[in-house]
């Protein structure tokens, strides 16, 4: 698994327009590094922010900013667990 850095994190509700309801959202920024192959028309170093809908604000709760995690993923590719690293 790789680690990642924690920078961040939003959560909420909002409405939405077109149906009226009241929806809930998670999410959790990471900095990991950049993955692929470089070619002619494409480059790349370092890395990069990267925000992933996540299960829970409770996951995050007590993981301070800049701290280095391991992040796991259910089948819909939404963040369940974070481990601290």
């Amino acid at each position: 698994m790789e680690e990642r850095i924690y920078v961040g994190n939003s959560y909420g509700r909002f409405t939405d327009r077109s149906t009226g309801r009241i929806i809930d959202f998670c999410n959790i920024s990471v900095l990991e590094p950049y993955k692929g192959e470089q070619n002619a028309d494409y480059h790349f170093e370092g890395m990069k922010a990267v925000k992933y809908n996540c299960a829970s604000p409770d996951l995050f709760k007590d993981i301070p900013v800049n701290s280095k995690i391991r992040i796991y993923f259910d089948s819909n590719k939404v963040v369940t667990f974070i481990q601290p690293v």
